[in-house]
């Protein structure tokens, strides 16, 4: 009879090992990872990354410059005209993005029924709004 009790604590000892308690695997539940929460960091670390590429705008920036940048430039375009675009009699707004922590407008100047046109890098941001020099306007693109 000793060896059949010696026989099955062996048997205890190695189905003990072989399972071991729940708290030591780390991808079950006991873990504290869902996938719900593992979705919530990606996409958490996905919209940081975005946020960092782009500058990491101010949110003042963002909730004073963002939707009205293309106006407000287009209109201190218009206002500079005659320096800026070379009497072109129109200005309009052709696009906007984030840079640097700035809102960033391309403006351009034509005329009516012409097929040209002048184009000039706007920036809005930390309470200012400029018309970068020509020179300056490949770095804002």
């Amino acid at each position: 009879m000793t060896l059949e009790k010696d026989h099955a604590e062996r048997i205890e000892q190695v189905d003990s090992q072989a399972v071991g308690p729940a708290s030591t695997n780390p991808s079950g539940p006991a873990s504290g990872w869902t996938s719900s929460r593992k979705s919530l960091a990606v996409i958490a670390a996905v919209a940081l990354g975005y946020w960092a590429l782009k500058g990491f705008p101010s949110p003042d920036t963002l909730a004073h410059y963002w939707f009205d940048a293309e106006n407000e430039c287009a209109q201190f375009a218009d206002k500079h005209k005659a320096k800026l675009f070379f009497g072109k009699s129109n200005v309009k707004a052709m696009g906007s993005w984030l840079k640097n922590g700035k809102v960033v407008v391309e403006v351009a100047g034509y005329n009516e029924g012409e097929d040209t046109y002048t184009s000039r890098i706007c920036t809005i941001g930390d309470g200012s709004i400029q018309i970068v020099s020509i020179l300056e306007s490949g770095a804002w693109r």
